[in-house]
């Protein structure tokens, strides 16, 4: 008997930027059994704290916040969120079958010491000696294809397991044999050396999937899917396929596979159709980023407290992909030309803060620059709602999170965006302030900042746009139809 779509569980695994974490939230809003497992991972974007509590204080580091330094307006965890170390929350959702998932974990465990050790240690004593012998070694060291059937028998031999174990060898092997056929022109082919380190973990994530109709793992996560055999499983990449699974790594070859082999992807960037094409991806699909629109409504009638023009730049100061560089350099030009009273917010994070800083200080703009922490959601979106002009990404041919969220705030936005490369994903161009070059910077801020009435019009625009491309409501039907399809199959 078929169970109601309503009775469906789903795990999200992974939950970089709470990706899962509002995915899932979305899902429970319709009555779907949906949970997030985020294993080993704390950093303060990964919390439901920085989606849905009003933080107040100092929560300490970044990567390991301490949420009881805070007050957090009453504000408490899901029960269906699960964070910590992953040995520990297996036992957190299902307490009933630890002792035999320590077994499973200790000998896969051993299969590892034993290949690495024992195997290759009795392989090199024997063989070594001989010139051939020695020369195949060589030869095929990477690839293990000619001692596959060495390294069964003895593990066999020193474990005495099932033969059920053995098929799971036999599995990872074929893998490295699917990659071959599917990736045949890649010189660094994936082997069995390639997928060691993730065998003691394996059983842990195959006895919580056993759980779930349905895994969706976001970036690099769907790699567990693939090696625990969990289908139907769902990729979602979040700027994930750009360049991860073309890689010359483990985890680069293994991306490359999981995204391959899964029953959908999830595509959320729209330049990411280039990617998916290399990687020869056939069940994909778009879906946009998960923006709910509770703090939203909630600050829509914020007011600015002064007279001051507002831009705001939340962005992570990395210069490379955001392009932060590229904005501070004509800070000096827009100021120059406005007439209005410019205050520039920026958020104090990124790898090239201090070079941020170095150069604001350099062009005498630290008068014009009110840093602040990274913000949790609330914060964030009142800001939105505050400012004049809200500054997204300047080097890559999508918009981010930043512009979208400035689109649902109704404000005007700057952006680097080719809709050639993005027209896939969306058929209508956004009303967005396009930046192609330094000289569209000045222009479109200048421009906007001196013009009221037309940010007035282009957030009117804006709104719209995002109500018909991005809001919830499409992120939850794209996410119950798909589940839909990849169940009937």
């Amino acid at each position: 008997m078929k169970k109601s779509f309503k009775n469906i569980k789903v795990l999200h695994v992974g939950n970089i930027a709470n990706n899962a974490y509002l995915n899932s939230k979305l899902l429970r809003r319709t009555g779907v059994l949906s949970d997030v497992l985020c294993y080993n991972y704390y950093h303060i974007m990964g919390s439901p704290e920085w989606e849905d509590a009003k933080i107040q204080g100092n929560w300490g580091n970044d990567f390991n916040p301490d949420w009881s330094r805070v007050d957090l307006g009453g504000f408490k965890r899901p029960s269906w969120f699960y964070q910590g170390a992953l040995n520990q929350l297996v036992w957190d959702m299902d307490k009933k079958k630890k002792e035999k998932i320590v077994l499973k974990e200790k000998i896969q465990i051993k299969i590892e010491e034993i290949l690495y050790g024992n195997l290759i240690e009795m392989i090199f004593k024997i063989f070594y000696r001989f010139p051939l012998a020695k020369k195949i070694i060589i030869n095929t060291w990477y690839n293990l294809k000619y001692i596959y059937s060495l390294y069964s028998w003895y593990v066999y031999k020193q474990l005495k397991i099932s033969n059920s174990t053995l098929k799971k060898i036999d599995y990872y092997y074929q893998l490295t044999l699917d990659f071959k056929k599917l990736f045949p022109d890649r010189k660094d082919q994936l082997t069995l050396k390639d997928i060691i380190p993730y065998l003691s973990s394996i059983e842990i994530f195959k006895h919580i999937f056993n759980h779930y109709d349905i895994v969706q793992g976001y970036a690099t996560d769907p790699i567990y899917a693939l090696l625990a055999n969990k289908h139907p499983y769902v990729a979602f990449e979040h700027g994930t396929i750009r360049d991860i699974p073309f890689w010359n790594s483990s985890l680069g070859r293994l991306t490359a596979l999981a995204y391959r082999k899964a029953d959908l992807v999830f595509i959320t960037n729209s330049d990411g159709l280039i990617a998916a094409k290399k990687l020869g991806l056939k069940n994909f699909d778009t879906i946009p980023h998960p923006i709910l629109s509770d703090w939203h409504r909630k600050s829509a009638k914020l007011l600015k407290k002064n007279s001051e023009f507002i831009l705001f730049c939340p962005m992570r100061h990395d210069w490379q992909i955001k392009g932060m560089d590229i904005y501070i350099k004509n800070l000096p030009e827009i100021i120059k030309k406005s007439k209005k009273d410019i205050k520039i917010i920026f958020n104090e994070f990124g790898m090239d803060l201090e070079k941020s800083k170095k150069l604001i200080k350099k062009l005498n703009l630290e008068k014009y620059i009110e840093w602040h922490k990274p913000m949790p959601r609330w914060e964030l979106v009142s800001w939105m709602v505050k400012a004049d002009i809200v500054l997204d990404q300047l080097n890559t041919p999508a918009f981010g999170g930043i512009a979208a969220e400035g689109m649902q705030a109704g404000k005007p936005v700057l952006a680097s965006y080719d809709h050639d490369q993005c027209k896939w994903m969306f058929p209508e161009k956004p009303p967005l302030a396009i930046i192609k070059s330094e000289e569209d910077i000045v222009k479109n801020l200048v421009k906007l900042i001196n013009s009221p009435n037309l940010r007035k019009s282009i957030g009117k625009k804006s709104k719209i746009w995002f109500e018909q491309y991005l809001s919830e409501k499409i992120v939850i039907n794209k996410l119950l139809q798909s589940y839909q399809e990849i169940l009937k199959k």
